[in-house]
């Protein structure tokens, strides 16, 4: 979790760095509140097969996200810590 907050906010500058980190957890919570109930109803309509299509748009959305982030401009930034 730490990780993924400071991945999150090393792009963001000085005075955007706590909107970033609100923005972050406030996704993060809504995911925690809704993919179960979701993925269960999937489940329940589809089958244990239906974790797999879900699992594949997630692969391929971080797959792009990394992709255009190497290709914009590089973050001089480090995370917290380093």
């Amino acid at each position: 979790m730490p990780g993924l907050l400071s991945w999150a906010v090393a792009r963001a500058g000085d005075e955007e760095r706590a909107t970033a980190g609100g923005t972050f957890y406030a996704f993060f919570e809504i995911g925690l509140f809704t993919g179960p109930p979701l993925l269960g109803q999937l489940v329940e309509q589809f089958g244990p097969m239906a974790f797999v299509v879900p699992a594949m748009v997630l692969v391929a959305a971080l797959a792009a996200y990394v992709a255009l982030a190497n290709r914009s401009s590089k973050c001089d930034r480090q995370p917290y810590g380093y």
